[in-house]
């Protein structure tokens, strides 16, 4: 299973226990993540699709418990990716108004409610359990620890969760929801289907552990953490690789000031003596058989680079 499958099993297990309070929240928030309205027989009520079979069950799970109907989760024909769908129908037509979907008007008309109804997420644990649902239902999480290329030739490292949903009303709400628990979530459109989405790794920990995925915290952690050794690792490389480079340049600047020195006769004869020991040892071996500082080795050696610079 992928990183967002395991966290959605590890959501669902976790709500299987949830509160008698949460379970509506929960039946709300599945049908506005993954369910449409349709009429089956006459009767108003509400489709569930999905992937993933063991949400449908525990929605079946939740109607069971609330109204005592029970539900049959079918196969669908058409597939995703070459993923098989399921769906189940929930033919309780006062389940829509209890999760605050849609209403029935003082003129009979149905009234949709399109944003996320204020009194299924009053409490805390509600809004909990609301916002862990709405992620089994829509949600994806995704990252890459290593550096790659995007499309457009940019480094990026591939953090990314959303939340996708078909109204912008309720991705509004859900933005304002999420506010209040100190998340800071973007949206953004793509063919009529708003994505409420956060980009950056310790937004996307806090989150997961905020739905109750502890494993996935501790997963996502652990290659942040391996990423960040890796990350250390290299830039200690990187600095010792420069280091050697600038060494070898100066170096080879020496020798080179040094050789034209020599290859003028008398030339080198001439030069200071403390100009002419140890030539061909390395600075600190220089700086300890004469007893001098690096810098003041340094310095000497740039003395015989401008001598050999006057040169013709």
């Amino acid at each position: 299973m992928t990183f967002s499958q395991n966290v959605k099993e590890e959501i669902l297990g976790r709500l299987s226990d949830s509160l008698p309070c949460c379970r509506l929240a929960c039946l709300s928030a599945l049908l506005r993540g993954a369910g449409s309205l349709e009429i089956r027989s006459g009767s108003l009520g509400c489709s569930l699709t999905s992937e993933n079979k063991r949400l449908l069950e525990f929605a079946g799970e939740i109607v069971y418990s609330l109204y005592g109907l029970k539900t049959e989760i079918r196969r669908e024909e058409t597939k995703i990716k070459g993923n098989s769908l399921w769906s189940v129908f929930i033919a309780e037509e006062k389940t829509l108004s209890d999760c605050g979907l849609a209403s029935l008007s003082m003129e009979g008309y149905l009234k949709i409610n399109e944003g996320i109804d204020k009194y299924i997420v009053e409490q805390d644990c509600c809004k909990n359990s609301y916002v862990a649902a709405l992620f089994a239902a829509c949600g994806s999480v995704a990252f890459s620890p290593l550096k790659t290329l995007d499309q457009r030739g940019g480094n990026r490292f591939g953090y990314h969760f959303e939340f996708s949903l078909t109204s912008r009303r309720a991705a509004d709400d859900l933005v304002c929801l999420l506010e209040e628990k100190g998340f800071r979530f973007k949206i953004a459109e793509r063919k009529n289907v708003w994505a409420v989405y956060i980009k950056d790794s310790a937004s996307i920990c806090d989150m997961l552990a905020y739905m109750g995925a502890d494993k996935a915290v501790l997963t996502l952690n652990n290659l942040l953490i391996e990423r960040e050794i890796r990350n250390n690792a290299n830039r200690q490389k990187n600095c010792i690789t420069a280091n050697i480079d600038k060494s070898v340049d100066a170096s080879e600047k020496h020798i080179a000031a040094i050789n034209k020195i020599r290859a003028r006769e008398g030339m080198f004869d001439r030069l200071a003596p403390h100009l002419k020991e140890n030539p061909f040892s390395t600075l600190d071996e220089l700086a300890d058989k004469l007893g001098l500082t690096k810098s003041c080795v340094n310095h000497r050696l740039r003395k015989i680079t401008e001598i050999a610079s006057r040169l013709p």
